[in-house]
């Protein structure tokens, strides 16, 4: 018999309902660790998957695109379970166990909640965990699901799997791992679950969906049109438009979707459909249309207007408003440096591009800051002590006091008007941990506390006073990125180590936004790929979460923050190929709120709970 999930559920409006067993079978491991990855209770997990099915059983009828019937499954699950969750903060549980009677207790129920409770730290522990990484742990070890499987469920790349499983396990304890491997084991599915699934549906008629009106010819072929249009595109496509349906398992905000199947909550998520595997080769799909918002991971991705030159190792400063990108190189090492002198200046508000006064002395890996309203650019590859000032009111450039210590790749940080530089390279000096202080007033350096770590390439930023220097690579040639993060305070003149990034990288982009960090892009030499996970770290909880992933994922990139918008420009991909490519990322920007249910959606599974 074929079990493809097209025949099962033709048997089903067959009338065989048998045949939904099979489909129970194949999906309630993954529904049911979907299920507790929300809820976080094994009894309602269990509650929950049996309620899934049964109302993806009523509303079989409702389903047009038979291969969409997994991601429809799981879109039930998040919809019940954000239900579920809803009325249970609201339910008024007042009662402790401590109060109730011994005979009482004696119920099997409360055998239930008396596991339950030995489970807490699990419980507890997991709560911790960014929802990526609770999700990919539970559908690995409750799911029992390999990582090729766990991929084809969300949508994403086996690489993306196997980072994300190894993150979350450091970020356990060890008799944690221990404990949840041992619980998720006892705590599986029984094979009676399939039984009492098909015993419920026995006398479960499936749904006829109604009638609906002819549309006038010119509607109905556009309306065709769109849907073919997504259904050549769904299987590929990196971004799927309709509230990432393929591939999102426990997503966070919703919207309400009615796509002819059953109108059910379906959530933005952090994933999206994999890219390439093999990142170095810069082949990254279809890049989206100028101007097209795109939600991931929370954040909103909008494409803006190229930059006039196409290019990669330039910096950017901010001032009044506005974005100066400056230097960088056109081509790769050791092309000649023909766009390395430009400069081009990106009004945000107008979305436009306009040429600033040439450098005078060309180069690319320096360091740039913005200080009382000029911008100083330090260093960089064969010109590593020269300082030059840029005065955008002017529109001209001056030479300064040569650095202390020439270098290139090294990281400008401002505070109270004093330029602090970090870190680079020289040949055949080798790499710096150095920090000096350039003062633009009086055009004079002062040395302070080395960095403990020395490197080249490294981002820098300041939050709440404080300096936080993060990767770069610990030798000028090799293929080891860093993940250190190490923090500096002026006042005390003193470093500090703190949790290292979640992903060793080099040549990245960062912004900061709510004295949060946002790390984007760059590279992880060793292992030959362009890094698509956005990242994020508190200092204040000196914590890590990966909040989303790139939507062109590049290094050697530039980026800037205005209005609490980071724009990503320029960079390279597969074989250092420049681009003039500018996008933005709303970290604060929200989806659309779902449309009111009322009249609209069927009873809901919370609902039913409530009244009973």
């Amino acid at each position: 018999m074929r079990t493809e999930d097209g025949d099962l559920i033709r048997r089903c409006k067959n009338g065989d309902s048998s045949a939904f067993g099979f489909l129970v079978d194949k999906y309630k491991e993954a529904v049911y660790a979907s299920a507790y990855a929300k809820v976080r209770n094994f009894a309602d997990a269990e509650d929950l998957t049996q309620e899934v099915f049964i109302k993806a059983y009523q509303h079989l009828g409702n389903l047009r695109h038979y291969d969409r019937f997994r991601a429809w499954l799981y879109a039930i699950c998040a919809n019940l379970a954000k239900n579920f969750l809803r009325s249970k903060a609201n339910r008024p549980d007042r009662e402790f166990v401590e109060e109730v009677e011994q005979e009482v207790i004696d119920y099997p129920a409360m055998e239930a909640y008396h596991r339950e409770k030995r489970y807490e730290p699990l419980h507890e522990a997991l709560e911790e965990l960014p929802e990526i990484y609770r999700q990919t742990l539970t559908l690995h070890y409750l799911g029992g699901m390999k990582r090729q499987e766990i991929a084809q469920f969300l949508g994403t790349s086996q690489e993306t799997i196997k980072s994300r499983l190894y993150r979350a396990r450091l970020m356990l304890k060890k008799e944690i791992i221990t404990m949840m491997s041992t619980t998720f084991d006892e705590m599986r599915l029984q094979p009676g679950f399939t039984f009492r699934i098909a015993e419920a549906i026995k006398q479960t008629k499936i749904q006829v969906p109604p009638s609906k009106m002819t549309l006038p010819f010119g509607v109905s072929a556009m309306a065709g049109l769109i849907a073919l249009l997504l259904s050549l595109s769904l299987p590929y496509s990196p971004l799927y438009p309709i509230g990432q349906l393929i591939g999102s398992v426990l997503p966070s905000q919703t919207q309400v979707l009615d796509d002819g199947i059953i109108p059910v909550d379906i959530i933005e998520s952090t994933q999206i459909l994999s890219l390439s595997p093999n990142m170095a080769d810069g082949n990254f799909g279809k890049k989206p249309m100028p101007g097209s918002p795109k939600f991931l991971g929370g954040g909103k991705w909008e494409r803006k207007a190229d930059s006039i030159t196409a290019r990669w190792a330039a910096t950017a400063s901010t001032l009044n408003d506005k974005i100066y990108v400056i230097g960088g190189t056109i081509g790769g090492i050791p092309a000649g440096f023909a766009g390395a002198a430009k400069v081009e200046i990106y009004d945000p508000a107008a979305d436009a591009w306009a040429n600033g006064a040439a450098m005078p002395t060309p180069t690319m890996g320096y360091a740039s800051a913005a200080v009382n309203a000029k911008i100083y650019i330090f260093g960089g590859v064969f010109h590593t002590q020269v300082v030059q000032e840029y005065d955008p009111v002017a529109d001209k450039w001056i030479k300064k006091a040569n650095m202390r210590t020439p270098r290139t790749g090294a990281a400008a940080i401002v505070i109270e008007n004093q330029v602090y530089v970090i870190g680079g390279s020289r040949d055949p000096v080798g790499v710096f941990r150095t920090l000096e202080v350039y003062n633009p007033i009086q055009d004079r350096w002062i040395k302070k506390a080395d960095m403990p770590t020395p490197r080249t390439g490294p981002s820098a930023c300041v939050v709440n006073g404080k300096i936080y220097v993060l990767g770069g690579k610990p030798a000028m040639f090799g293929d080891n990125a860093l993940a250190t993060v190490e923090e500096y305070d002026p006042k005390m003149n003193m470093w500090t180590k703190k949790t290292d990034m979640l992903t060793p990288r080099v040549s990245f982009g960062l912004g900061v936004v709510n004295e949060k960090i946002y790390v984007f892009g760059g590279l992880n030499q060793k292992n030959g790929w362009l890094i698509k996970p956005i990242d994020m770290y508190d200092p204040q909880t000196d914590k890590w979460a990966e909040v989303g992933e790139m939507q062109t994922p590049r290094a050697f990139l530039t980026s800037a923050v205005l209005n609490g918008k980071v724009y990503i420009l320029g960079g390279a991909q597969g074989n250092n190929q420049p681009l003039k490519l500018v996008e933005s990322y709303d970290i604060n920007a929200k989806e659309p709120q779902s449309v009111s249910p009322a009249g609209k959606l069927s009873t809901t599974w919370g609902e039913i709970k409530t009244a009973n």
